[in-house]
């Protein structure tokens, strides 16, 4: 039985709600991300970018981490959707964040993967990847890994700085949107090519693959 609804500015694109504390949190593509108590559906405060939020809020040590399609990645208070903190990237953010250790890692559409600290905005490490990138990374043990629109699949070690391996597909030359996961030493993904790729998280090898029957 439905209990309420609400209604955004906008369509809701490709931004899932994240809920924290009682309140639901997700973007539209009018660029206003929404703050809606999960219990009521009452609005408790909307914050404004100037382009499309596509990407999905991540709650962290009481701020809202989101990216917007106008190249800003935005720190809002939890509470009342005030700036705490406004980090300009060099492209479209269409990457939710990872968080660990009170850092949030973008993998943007500028070719870097990116740190950001929560707690004030600060950029503590930047990669250059080259690569335009959709999806959110993956994190575990100091590295990240993601895939591109360029038809690959990444390991980062942030601490190094460095790029570890690239993984494309020897024949079918696809973009990938979707975001990783993690398994007992395997990066899996999911890739327009209809294939759902298994990766050793060591080398980047193809441990094995499955023909799905559409991207």
């Amino acid at each position: 039985r439905l209990r309420w609804k609400y209604k955004a500015g906008e369509s809701i694109g490709e931004s899932s709600p994240a809920v924290a504390g009682g309140i639901v949190y997700i973007g539209d593509l009018e660029g206003t991300v929404h703050a809606v108590r999960a219990a009521t559906g009452q609005r408790v405060w909307t914050f404004k970018t100037s382009g499309e939020v596509k990407a999905s809020p991540v709650v962290a040590d009481g701020r809202v981490i989101i990216g917007s399609y106008d190249g800003s990645v935005y720190g809002l208070d939890a509470l009342t959707g005030k700036p705490a903190w406004t980090f300009k990237t060099e492209g479209q953010v269409h990457s939710s964040a990872a968080v660990v250790g009170g850092v949030a890692w973008i993998a943007g559409c500028d070719g870097h993967l990116r740190g950001i600290r929560v707690a004030d905005g600060k950029q503590v490490a930047a990669v250059k990847t080259g690569s335009y990138a959709a999806a959110s990374p993956a994190l575990a043990g100091g590295r990240a890994y993601f895939a591109t629109y360029d038809n690959e699949v990444l390991a980062v070690d942030w601490k190094a700085g460095r790029i570890l391996w690239r993984h494309e597909h020897p024949q079918r030359k696809f973009p990938f949107i979707s975001s990783a996961a993690l398994f007992e030493g395997l990066v899996i993904v999911g890739g327009r090519d209809k294939i759902l790729h298994a990766l050793e998280a060591a080398t980047g090898r193809e441990k094995w693959s499955f023909l799905t029957q559409a991207r």
